[in-house]
């Protein structure tokens, strides 16, 4: 199954057990109506910016963007993070507060994220094949 599908079903469905869907194995928590995968199926597959409304709130990074004050288009990596994961995985959580925030893998220091306020959102390209490597 194409990768755009599947974030369209998970942004859908943000209680299933997500794996099953990768794997193609039945999982009896996976639930769609036929009418709903065609209507996913049928949508053109994503090439450019999306309204970040239409973005899954799973906490996968990606590519998030908007103009900034300057009028200037800004691209950034980044991720929704629920109340739940914040108070789970943030040292100080009484710091945040769900929403979409910047990522960095540069910074040493956790949780390595800062509040953002997108316009837009994409999916991360697929990274290219590490040529002349063993798997």
């Amino acid at each position: 199954m194409k990768h755009y599908i599947l974030d369209r079903i998970r942004a859908r469905m943000p209680f299933v057990d997500h794996r099953a869907l990768d794997n193609d194995t039945p999982s009896p928590r996976t639930y769609i109506t036929v009418s709903e995968l065609n209507e996913l199926c049928s949508a053109p597959e994503p090439g450019g910016w999306q309204p970040i409304e239409t973005a899954p709130k799973t906490g996968r990074t990606l590519l998030l963007g908007y103009y900034n004050s300057a009028g200037k288009w800004r691209t950034m990596r980044g991720q929704w993070c629920s109340q739940a994961q914040i108070e789970d995985e943030w040292e100080e959580p009484e710091n945040g507060r769900e929403g979409w925030y910047e990522s960095s893998v540069e910074n040493d220091e956790p949780p390595n994220l800062w509040p953002t306020d997108p316009t837009h959102w994409m999916p991360t390209p697929t990274p290219p094949t590490k040529s002349g490597q063993h798997e």
